[in-house]
């Protein structure tokens, strides 16, 4: 969330709900709407460009050794409504760049017009409380269209006091829909989804929603395969550490018997076995490769572990040949600094990735249970 402060002395910032640091993050309640109220939209790209290169060569303190602030290079006296660029960690007034004081609770995510020509991002702002007057963002989290229960119970109150009184055919069909009480009493509490909806029958709806409807689900089909080829991944990279382990025991074991048969031969007390801990970073686990290929590994885990290690084995004893290659690192792990820790940070990155991708999935599954929603409720309001 973009950081607001009032730089006034006398202003309460508790008052404004914003008392933030400078330099403090916080993890953004994300709006995927393009915001409404984007400044600088005549700008030209040349025109930013000048001003950029303008406030990169201004100086950063005027002579009295006082910091500067925005893109009109002046100190900071007091009074003046400031924000912080979540791109570059600069501070602007609201007023240099063309924003509403109005606006100030509702903003997610502030980038300066520096920053948005720059590609870092663009500013975003939660959606705002549905009482009339009131500029605070709703609890998206709560998925409610207010910001407090108050705001609600105002809005609602507004409302009925609007409406007329309830008619005959308002009465018989409340009676006439609840068979007992305790069904009037919830009704209401659950969306009444249409019946082309609620018997998922696409066909019916419009074919504008339809349209959208498809374009999600051939996202969300993407994702999802995704999601399996990076599991997938996951399983032949645990896979991989089990065959790392069997490679170094079975390098153990030939070593003690090559010695334990030469110590015979010489009649020489007993020593402890080499220690073998090779690196065995694989360069072609980065290659794309087809989903066929990780879970056919992973089903056949015991042929796949075997014809692994006897390979490896054989290309360790056989490092003196100058015509053998191979993608696999053979040094010592302790030794080896360029594939330090590789196991874990391909672990890491695919796990990252799976979580990006869950995210994703999400976001596209409310996207499509908020357009079938808004479908309803346009239909049920122009119908009442």
């Amino acid at each position: 969330m973009a950081d607001i402060i009032v730089k006034h002395e006398a202003l309460d910032l508790h008052d404004l709900d914003i008392d933030r640091k400078r330099k403090s993050k916080s993890p953004a309640l994300v709006d995927t709407k393009k915001a409404r109220f984007d400044h600088d939209e005549q700008e030209t790209s040349e025109d930013i460009a000048k001003q950029y290169k303008k406030y990169q060569n201004a100086p950063k303190f005027n002579l009295n050794s006082e910091e500067l602030f925005c893109i009109c290079r002046r100190p900071d006296h007091g009074g003046e409504l400031m924000i912080g660029c979540d791109g570059c960690e600069e501070w602007f007034h609201f007023t240099c760049m063309k924003m509403s004081q109005s606006y100030q609770l509702l903003i997610d995510k502030f980038y300066c017009k520096f920053c948005q020509w720059q590609g870092k991002g663009r500013t975003r702002y939660n959606k705002v409380c549905r009482l009339p007057g009131c500029m605070k963002p709703i609890r998206s989290d709560q998925r409610s269209k207010y910001c407090l229960e108050e705001c609600g119970l105002k809005y609602m109150k507004r409302f009925l006091e609007e409406l007329e009184s309830l008619s005959k055919e308002g009465m018989k069909f409340a009676l006439t829909h609840c068979k007992s009480r305790e069904e009037l009493a919830k009704l209401g509490s659950t969306f009444p989804e249409l019946p082309e909806i609620a018997d998922k029958n696409v066909e019916k709806l419009p074919e504008e929603i339809q349209n959208q409807l498809r374009t999600i689900e051939r996202k969300m089909k993407d994702i999802e395969n995704d999601i399996e080829y990076v599991t997938a991944q996951q399983k032949y990279l645990g896979l991989r550490k089990d065959i790392i382990k069997r490679i170094n025991e079975q390098l153990k074991e030939t070593s003690a018997n090559e010695e334990e048969e030469t110590q015979a031969k010489k009649k020489k007390k007993k020593s402890k076995g080499a220690r073998f801990d090779l690196c065995c970073f694989d360069s072609s686990l980065y290659d794309q490769k087809p989903l066929e290929v990780y879970t056919s590994a992973v089903d056949k885990a015991e042929e796949t572990s075997t014809q692994a290690v006897n390979d490896v084995v054989q290309m360790y004893n056989n490092q003196d040949d100058e015509n053998a290659t191979s993608t696999i690192c053979l040094n010592d792990r302790r030794k080896c600094l360029r594939h330090n820790g590789w196991w874990n940070l391909i672990a890491d990155e695919l796990w990252k990735r799976l979580s990006e991708l869950q995210d994703s999935l999400a976001v596209l599954e409310n996207e499509k249970q908020d357009t079938v929603r808004e479908y309803s409720i346009q239909v049920y309001e122009k119908d009442s």
